[in-house]
C-alpha cells in the first residue's frame, strides 16, 4: 500500500459511495469518511467497507479561511 490517504465528503451518498471507495480500495489503506451527519445507510456502507468514519457538521469546502 501507498503512504496515501483519502478523505470523503459526505451527506447522504449511499448510492455512490461504494463505487467511491471502492475506487480507492485496492491502493489505499487509510481512507477518512467525514460525514455530516445522513440519514440514509452512508456510515453504515461506509464502515462495512473499512473507512474510519468522523460525525461533523459541514460548514464549507475551504481548507484555509482568509
Amino acid at each position: 500500500m501507498s503512504n496515501v490517504s483519502v478523505l470523503i465528503l459526505t451527506k447522504n451518498e449511499e448510492k455512490d459511495l461504494p463505487g467511491c471507495l471502492e475506487s480507492v480500495i485496492e491502493w489505499c489503506d487509510d481512507i477518512h469518511v467525514y460525514d455530516s451527519h445522513s440519514t440514509d445507510r452512508t456510515v453504515e456502507l461506509a464502515t462495512l467497507l473499512g473507512a474510519k468514519i468522523t460525525l461533523r457538521e459541514f460548514d464549507n469546502l475551504s481548507l484555509i479561511h482568509i
